[in-house]
């Protein structure tokens, strides 16, 4: 649906399907109102209804292939790498098998929200400090929450090697913000603490290599980290599920790793200080 969504952003496609109608309309009306045999009739009528099917069916197809095609240019053409015509199917991988659907320069708040929103089993979420998502993103989380997703969340230590060694880089300590988003996570934790099996955080010290925002398993947010570029400066990957290559699945096998592992080394540190 949201191909076909995107193929009719040009106005000449959709005028080429009202065309398609109407013509077909306009004989299918001459035919009933005519002076024809009834069988005459029912056939045009099947041949109308046949003809509205394999539009439909033709503009799903035609959709699809333009969204691959659309990707193939944001991911080269308008990167100056120049393509050949036999390039052309393993690029076109990159969206049906590896599950590449979009490529955005910057954050689009809206459509990850849109995502939250309709997410129905889980949400996992990977950041440094995530502090202008959370803030965007904290009052759909706490309702996702009272929905019955689960939600687990890893962020970066405040004083870990890692963010201070990226914040040099940065040129700038950006402790005010981790502070404000561990505040946006105390809080979402407090107004779901009726449900606190649903709610949960991790903090790691060294293993944020991407932010990642995985909704359902099925599709995310994926911002490789580029230490020294701020992350409002980065190329983000919209990924779907599109088989077992997709690298949605890496994602997910990754965050369910990390998260085993600092689970892990938490409850080592109690099980000392017990």
């Amino acid at each position: 649906m949201k191909n076909i969504l995107q193929y009719l952003r040009k106005p000449h496609r959709i005028v080429g399907l009202i065309n398609i109608f109407f013509s077909g309309f306009c004989t299918l009306c001459l035919v009933l109102y005519s002076n024809f045999p009834n069988w005459t009739k029912i056939t045009a009528l099947i041949m109308y209804i046949i003809l509205l099917i394999l539009a439909f069916a033709s503009l799903i197809k035609r959709s699809s292939l333009i969204n691959y095609m659309e990707t193939v240019e944001k991911l080269f053409i308008r990167e100056g790498i120049s393509i050949q015509q036999n390039d052309i199917e393993n690029l076109l991988q990159l969206s049906e098998v590896k599950g590449i659907t979009d490529i955005k320069e910057k954050a689009n708040y809206a459509e990850v929200l849109e995502h939250i929103y309709n997410a129905k089993n889980s949400i996992k979420i990977i950041v440094y400090h995530g502090n202008k998502f959370l803030n965007q993103a904290k009052e759909e989380l706490i309702k996702a929450i009272k929905n019955d997703v689960i939600i687990q969340l890893i962020i970066g230590g405040r004083e870990s090697d890692l963010l201070n060694e990226v914040w040099e880089l940065e040129d700038g300590e950006k402790k005010a913000k981790w502070d404000d988003s561990f505040f946006i996570i105390k809080k979402i934790a407090e107004q779901t603490k009726n449900r606190p099996d649903l709610f949960s955080y991790q903090i790691c010290n060294t293993q944020i290599r991407y932010a990642l925002i995985l909704v359902d398993n099925k599709w995310a947010w994926w911002t490789p980290y580029h230490p020294g570029v701020d992350v409002t400066e980065t190329t983000s990957f919209i990924l779907v599920k599109k088989g077992e290559k997709s690298i949605i699945n890496q994602c997910r096998d990754h965050f369910g790793k990390l998260w085993f592992y600092l689970e892990n080394k938490k409850n080592n540190n109690n099980e000392k200080f017990n």
